[in-house]
């Protein structure tokens, strides 16, 4: 599933087995695209706009921001063998914006991601899949974990 025709075409061409949706994973209740209740691998790659340095780290609003949830959301209504996450090395840093500035709030870097990934250790502790939570890596470029 992805929002961009370009990466559906590009994706079905090299595995054509698999089903392909272009849309919002936002806008789409998961059990109605994987009605077998359970995928072997969720791979997602939350917008990166707002964290990354290419912007300049200037992010416009948390709104805009709360896209990584959505990761959350399937993972809960589904149940997920094994989550692979990536993004920029900066989503580590995720946290609130001053609603004054439009700036990320410096002592409270990185607490939007702590709660999403404790959000995401407590749906692995109740769910019935397979997933764990090895330590999150970020190279130079991106981060990535797999849960």
């Amino acid at each position: 599933m992805n929002h961009w025709n370009v990466a559906i075409a590009t994706h079905s061409r090299n595995h054509p087995e698999a089903r392909h949706y272009c849309q919002d994973v936002n806008a789409v209740k998961p059990a109605e695209v994987v009605p077998e209740g359970k995928l072997d691998l969720l791979m997602a790659s939350p917008t990166c706009t707002y964290h990354s340095r290419a912007r300049g780290g200037k992010p416009i609003n948390d709104q805009g921001r709360m896209d990584p949830w959505a990761i959350v959301h399937w993972c809960t209504e589904l149940r997920v063998k094994r989550l692979l996450v990536e993004n920029v090395p900066e989503f580590l840093d995720w946290g609130p914006v001053d609603l004054r500035t439009g700036q990320p709030i410096k002592r409270r870097r990185g607490e939007y991601f702590r709660a999403w990934t404790t959000a995401l250790q407590v749906r692995d502790s109740s769910s019935t899949g397979a997933c764990s939570m090895p330590p999150i890596s970020a190279t130079r470029r991106r981060a990535s974990g797999s849960f």
